[in-house]
C-alpha cells in the first residue's frame, strides 16, 4: 500500500496511514513535491505495491494523480511487472459549495479518516472478489 500525497494533502495521508496502521496496514507515504518530472524512487516504490492511492486537493480528472498513475503504469510495463491498482482521490470537476476548506475536504473524503475509509472499503471489496 502506497499513499502519494500532492500539495497540502500530506497531513491527510499521514493521518490516514496512522488509522490504517491500527488495522494492520502500513503504507508508505510520499510527499509528492514535484509531479513532473516524477521522482523515479517514488514511481518505483509505488509500482512495487498492490494498491496505490493518490491524494490531491485539485481536480482529480486529468490532475496530478492521473499523471502519476500513467507514470506508474508505464514503469510497470517497461519492467514487465503487474501494475498495482490505483485509486485517484481529488476534487470533482464541478462547482463546490462555499465553506471552510477543511470542511469541504472532509465532505469529499479528502481528510485522514476519509482516505483511510476509502482504502479499507477498497481492500474489503477486492479481497471479497
Amino acid at each position: 500500500l502506497c499513499l502519494l500525497a500532492v500539495g497540502n494533502m500530506v497531513q491527510a495521508a499521514q493521518d490516514a496511514a496512522g488509522l490504517l496502521a491500527t488495522d494492520g496496514h502500513h503504507p508508505s507515504v510520499w510527499d509528492v513535491r514535484v509531479v513532473r518530472p516524477a521522482d523515479p524512487e517514488l514511481i518505483a516504490d509505488a509500482a512495487d505495491r498492490r494498491l496505490v492511492v493518490t491524494i490531491e486537493d485539485g481536480v482529480a480528472e486529468g490532475g496530478a494523480g492521473s499523471h502519476l498513475a500513467a507514470m506508474i503504469t508505464a514503469h510497470c510495463r517497461a519492467a514487465g511487472m503487474p501494475t498495482p491498482e490505483i485509486i485517484i482521490l481529488g476534487t470533482p470537476a464541478t462547482s463546490l459549495p462555499h465553506g471552510r476548506p477543511g470542511d469541504i475536504l472532509a465532505h469529499l473524503g479528502l481528510n485522514g479518516p476519509g482516505v483511510a475509509d476509502t482504502v479499507l472499503r477498497h481492500l474489503q471489496t477486492s479481497s471479497a472478489s
